[in-house]
């Protein structure tokens, strides 16, 4: 019997001969919502790197990042088919964006552009199109020690903490994390000198505890996690784990990390090992437990998320153009992936509900 479809799911995927990718665009597809089920609905085309996504405050828009390049798009979302109508494309003030997200009062949409040291505010107009920048704000500081891949600051994600009052960056670049207070027009002030983390680390992705008083940040360069207590902007470090096993003497960097809606499991990827590493959350203390490392199904896992209704974990595998589901136990551990769609060089998947 095949689950009832839910969702819509849009994954974007790398297209340069450069980055050697050979991906179409953003595939649409039908999915219910313990991502188990894929049936493609399309693809939009014609489009450079789109490689991270996010939708606008109400759900009837949806942005991209162009990887690589010095823009970002913005499309309408038919309610009924899933489609996309481009609306139109923005300057992001900067070289390769990689992430954004909307803000609070959604009339700005930050992004985080990694070759530029900085993150952009862009105006969104009331039909969801893209306007001028309405800041930019450099992050400075002193870059780690590794030779090739932190020569400045190089923000790497955006993320909202629970109550959406804070705007969280991790810079590879740095070694350290940024916090932001929002504004009611989504202006934003830093809340203090970011948080430092172990040199080389190379922070890279973010996630908040569903109370909101832990942040656990994936560090790429030396796959580690490193948990702080989150409370008001401030993050004061609690914990670093390894996302490897001891055994493994290969080369591997960490991408991406995802939480469990009830808080009490995190999985982080391995891009080398090609592995998921699972860890059970101390809710008091917000400290990690190493919990099982799995094989991820395909090569590079860049990204991973969580099936709609957390059931599962999803891994967009770029290097061997798959998406694999990870069913989490009862206890957190992960189940044999099971392979759920073939897509070119997926790097990102997000979800919308269907009409109901």
């Amino acid at each position: 019997m095949v689950a009832p479809e839910t969702h819509f799911a849009y994954v974007g995927s790398r297209t340069t001969r450069e980055r050697g990718a050979s991906g179409e665009g953003i595939s649409i597809f039908a999915t219910d919502a313990g991502g188990r089920h894929w049936r493609q609905l399309g693809t939009v085309g014609d489009l450079v790197n789109p490689s991270f996504l996010a939708f606008g405050r109400g759900g009837r828009h949806l942005y991209a990042v162009h990887g690589d390049g010095t823009e970002v798009s913005a499309f309408a979302i038919d309610e009924a088919t899933g489609g996309l109508d481009l609306l139109g494309r923005a300057s992001c003030g900067g070289r390769n964006p990689v992430h954004l997200v909307v803000s609070p009062c959604g009339r700005r949409l930050f992004v985080a552009n990694h070759l530029s040291s900085t993150v952009a505010a862009i105006e969104i107009a009331p039909d969801g199109g893209l306007g001028a920048i309405a800041q930019s704000v450099t992050l400075e500081g002193k870059p780690g020690p590794h030779r090739t891949e932190q020569p400045f600051a190089k923000p790497h994600q955006l993320i909202l903490n629970r109550d959406e009052r804070f705007l969280i960056v991790p810079d590879k670049g740095l070694d350290a994390t940024f916090t932001f207070a929002i504004g009611r027009n989504g202006e934003l002030t830093p809340t203090g000198d970011p948080v430092r983390d172990r040199e080389a680390s190379g922070a890279r992705h973010a996630v908040c505890s569903p109370g909101g008083r832990h942040v656990y940040v994936v560090n790429e360069l030396d796959s580690t996690v490193s948990a702080f207590a989150f409370d008001e902007g401030r993050l004061t470090p609690v914990q670093r784990i390894g996302v490897l096993p001891d055994s493994f003497f290969g080369f591997s960097r960490a991408a991406g990390i995802v939480l469990t809606p009830d808080g009490r499991h995190l999985f982080a990827s391995n891009r080398g090992h090609d592995s998921l590493a699972g860890f059970k959350v101390d809710p008091g203390s917000g400290r990690l437990a190493v919990n099982g490392i799995t094989l991820c199904g395909g090569r590079t896992p860049r990204f991973i998320a969580l099936a709609p209704d957390g059931s599962a974990v999803i891994c967009a595998n770029e290097e061997s153009h798959r998406l694999t589901r990870l069913e989490i136990g009862e206890v957190g551990e992960l189940q044999p992936a099971v392979e759920i769609a073939q897509i070119r060089s997926p790097v990102c998947v997000v979800w919308k509900a269907l009409p109901a």
